[in-house]
């Protein structure tokens, strides 16, 4: 960062000398390989070693040893988690605040994003997403504002700040009901039913489902490498209320546990790994999804559960479609409370018709789903 690197270079001299705060001058980095017990070593050796032997070089930022107590990577200035590389910027200076308001304005304006996924935004300055918030709407009044926030989010979700957050409060229920298979039916509508009610309507719409994400382990491996278990989870992901977002490779069967594992390269070059069921699942629901406004923005009604799957149906005005899921194995019949005349099978396999006023499904897919309009 070009401001951080002339703080470093002139000092107390520097015109961003008040953009960050400085506990010791110079700014430098303190390590105490000394504190390094062998029970340590598995979470702090490599990391040590790299800053010792290349953070300088690297930087410009000057190492130091020392013998006294503390951590054992301590920056001399404020850093994210202690982090030397993610110094901390002061939003409350007026021209640090000036200057990120305008990298965000200007990627809107002169480059068309689409919008911006802010990291860690519960972490900076609460006042600052106000600004962040009218300076890219102004841009672009059309533009999405997502928020990694794990838990509840709805502070920074009242209209002053952000538009949606990654909803790793939906990955939670879905792990626990899909992968591992830990909660029971009535227990995950119960999570489900309690997370609509946590938010806005509009804000549910827009908030970002996920399974995977880069900071959790990939859903696939979760499950134990059971495909079977991702089948419904996807079903649900790309029908449900809110935004799906797919972590990428997810869609054709990547696998991998935590960090780095869950980041590897997408297998662009090994296309036969590709598992082209799954591709072709997610394909088909996200046309799906685009092709039925309901599906989309319609209201969440639950209609039917059973012990290994449920049906629910989303309603916009007189269109309605419902979405049997089923993690189980295979039923033979399900009967719908819904009235319908002409009910019509959109996606999955087995059949669908209208007897004595009740939606019939029969021939439901074992570990998958349907979907029908009513």
């Amino acid at each position: 960062f070009f401001a951080f690197a002339d703080l470093v270079a002139r000092g107390p001299a520097s015109p961003y000398a008040g953009w960050f705060a400085v506990g010791e001058w110079p700014p430098r980095v303190k390590v105490r390989p000394h504190l390094l017990t062998p029970e340590l070593e598995p979470r702090w050796g490599a990391y040590l070693r790299r800053v010792m032997s290349g953070l300088e070089q690297e930087t410009g930022l000057p190492v130091e040893a020392a013998s006294d107590a503390g951590m054992i990577v301590e920056p001399t200035y404020e850093a994210w988690y202690g982090v030397p590389t993610m110094p901390r910027v002061d939003l409350a200076h007026p021209e640090a605040r000036h200057y990120f308001l305008e990298v965000a304005a200007y990627w809107l304006r002169e480059h068309g994003i689409d919008g911006w996924r802010m990291d860690v935004a519960r972490y900076v300055d609460p006042d600052f997403w106000v600004d962040f918030r009218r300076v890219c709407k102004q841009a672009n009044p059309e533009c999405y504002l997502l928020a990694e926030i794990m838990g509840d989010a709805s502070p920074w979700l009242q209209g002053d700040r952000f538009d949606a957050t990654m909803d790793y409060t939906f990955r939670d229920l879905c792990v626990e009901y899909f992968a591992t298979r830990r909660l029971g039916t009535d227990a995950f509508l119960d999570g489900f039913t309690r997370l609509l009610a946590q938010y806005a309507p509009a804000v549910t719409e827009a908030n970002q489902n996920l399974l995977s994400s880069h900071d959790t382990e990939r859903f696939l491996h979760v499950a134990g490498e059971d495909r079977g278990r991702v089948v419904p989870a996807f079903v649900f992901q790309l029908t449900a209320a809110g935004a799906p977002g797919v972590y990428y490779g997810d869609e054709v069967g990547m696998s991998g546990g935590e960090e780095p594992a869950s980041r590897g390269a997408f297998p662009w070059h090994e296309p036969e790994s590709w598992d082209r069921g799954l591709l072709e699942l997610v394909r088909d629901l996200s046309g799906l999804r685009r092709s039925q406004a309901a599906l989309r923005r319609g209201d969440w009604r639950l209609r039917w559960q059973g012990e290994e799957a449920f049906a629910f149906s989303r309603v916009l005005g007189a269109e309605e479609v419902l979405v049997l899921v089923n993690r189980g194995p295979a039923l033979p019949r399900v009967e719908v409370p819904v009235a319908t005349a002409e009910p019509r099978l959109l996606w999955g396999g087995g059949s669908a018709r209208s007897e004595a006023g009740r939606l019939v499904l029969e021939g439901v897919p074992g570990e998958g789903g349907m979907v029908v309009r009513v």
